[in-house]
């Protein structure tokens, strides 16, 4: 199954990167597939570090003006051009 989240890219505390782990780690171990926004840092880096390391899928969705900063290394990245249209369309 492919399960989409919308994370943050900062840099968080434990209260939030714990429970991220765990969630990341369920979905991994289901066989499922992460669609995020493709980020390498933050909850986003968290979750997507868990999903691979579980051995989930990655499918990043991320957009021109930010695909220096996407993630190498995943099953698949989708990179729209703009924020309004081209994303909401990939997922």
């Amino acid at each position: 199954m492919k399960i989409c989240v919308f994370l943050s890219a900062a840099d968080l505390d434990e209260r939030y990167t714990r429970p991220a782990r765990e969630f990341a780690e369920l979905l991994g171990k289901g066989g499922h597939t992460l669609v995020w926004g493709g980020s390498d840092s933050g909850l986003m880096k968290v979750v997507a570090d868990g999903v691979q390391a579980a051995g989930g899928r990655l499918v990043g969705v991320s957009v021109t003006f930010l695909a220096a900063s996407a993630r190498p290394g995943v099953d698949e990245m989708v990179v729209a051009a703009d924020l309004a249209w081209g994303s909401p369309r990939a997922l």
